[in-house]
Formats: C-alpha cells, structure tokens, sequence
C-alpha cells in the first residue's frame, strides 16, 4: 500500500469511526496509520475480545476486516453484532481472489490509498446513520 496522499479528501472521514481487524502486527500497525492520516478514528484489535468490548464500548461506523481473520473470531464478531442489532458495513481486505460473500465489500491488496479512500466513502455514505452511544 502506498504512502497517503495529501489529495485524498478526508473531511468525509471527520467523525466516522472505523474497527481495524488485523491479525498481523505489522499490517495492522500500517493500516491504522494510513486511516489515521487520511481523518479516520481507528480502534485496532487482533482478537475477538478486543472486538466485542470496542462494539460495547464505542459506535463503529464500519468494520474493516483482514479475510484471513479466523473463522471462530468472525463468527463471535457476528454473533455480537446481532445481539447489539447492529449492522455497519463491513470492508473486507484480501491477500488472494476473494470469495463471494452477500453483501460484503471486498478489496484484494495491494490496494492504493486512493482507491481505499474512494471505497470507504463509498461505504459510509451508502450506511444507515448509526444512533448508538457514542464516547465522548
């Protein structure tokens, strides 16, 4: 992924919270900084536990989730969401051809800023406004 480009409007990212699930250290450290740089608040995690108390704790305007991600994390990840009722969109980022999933969004790295900037606007604009609680 390429450095964040100064071009790259970030003022729809201005108060849009994202969930960052990256079970790789150095991706995860990575990523976050490019959310960050182009006006995101980023919640990173590596595991399920971290997942569930930022969806307790916080309202997340979209999950952003590594495909590789185990398949007992995202089913915990899953189940949580509907027993909160909620639905944000969810990116996921994928190292190889991804698999069809119903209404998933996928990107298939190396992925440009740009083209990650464009998708999560894309995401967020198309979202139901989220009324949950909210840090302050």
């Amino acid at each position: 992924m390429s450095e964040p480009d100064s071009k790259v409007h970030t003022h729809a990212a201005a108060g849009q919270t994202i969930l960052l699930v990256e079970p790789d250290p150095p991706s995860l450290v990575a990523l976050a900084m490019i959310l960050r740089a182009l006006g995101y608040l980023v919640f990173e995690s590596d595991g399920a536990g971290e997942i569930v108390r930022h969806l307790k704790e916080t309202s997340i305007n979209l999950l952003m989730i590594n495909d590789l991600t185990p398949r007992k994390k995202m089913a915990e990840l899953t189940e949580h969401l509907r027993q909160m009722h909620r639905k944000p969109p969810v990116l996921f980022l994928s190292d190889r051809k991804a698999t069809a999933r119903p209404g998933a969004t996928f990107l298939r790295r190396p992925v440009s800023v740009a083209v990650l900037a464009r998708t999560l606007q894309d995401l967020l604009a198309r979202a139901p406004v989220n009324r949950s609680r909210r840090l302050v």
